[in-house]
């Protein structure tokens, strides 16, 4: 791979505007736009690799979301706690669900759907809001024939005694 100085890329910017203007650049104006373009460059390449690094932290954390959903019968809390163990300590998106499991312990409501929305906004992706919505029907689901069962024995238990 050919390699150039700095000074060579200096030297054909300020070549190329003289070509183009017919003008003399000044080299500090050349500098500073060299300088500006360096940074745009910079920015963009972090700002990509946040991106990938972000959207691979989603897949994990949908992956594991769904395995631990099974393994804790379905119970959202647990499945969060599970989930946060995967995650290194450091890493936003422990933080992400450690702010969720302390508004499940803390709040006032101390509703899934809240704790929940914290992680979605996190990841701001449709996919997770689609898996949160799913397990918040499974759970509903569960409750719902829980409490039907429990209707349906009352009648028993008052006849027994």
């Amino acid at each position: 791979m050919y390699r150039m100085s700095v000074d060579t890329i200096i030297e054909l910017v300020k070549n190329t505007f003289t070509v183009i203007t017919n003008e003399y650049i000044p080299l500090d104006v050349l500098k500073l736009i060299i300088g500006i373009i360096i940074f745009v460059i910079i920015v963009e390449i972090i700002r990509i690799r946040n991106k990938k690094k972000k959207k691979k932290e989603m897949m994990e954390y949908i992956d594991e979301f769904k395995r631990c959903f099974c393994i804790t019968s379905y119970n959202i809390k647990q499945t969060l706690i599970k989930v946060n163990e995967k995650f290194d300590k450091k890493s936003k998106v422990h933080n992400v669900i450690n702010k969720s499991l302390f508004y499940l312990d803390n709040s006032i409501n101390r509703d899934y759907m809240t704790a929940l929305k914290i992680i979605e906004e996190y990841f701001d992706n449709i996919d997770v809001s689609d898996l949160h919505r799913e397990s918040i029907a499974i759970v509903k689901t569960i409750i719902y024939r829980d409490l039907q069962k429990r209707i349906k024995e009352e009648p028993k238990r008052i006849e027994a005694n």
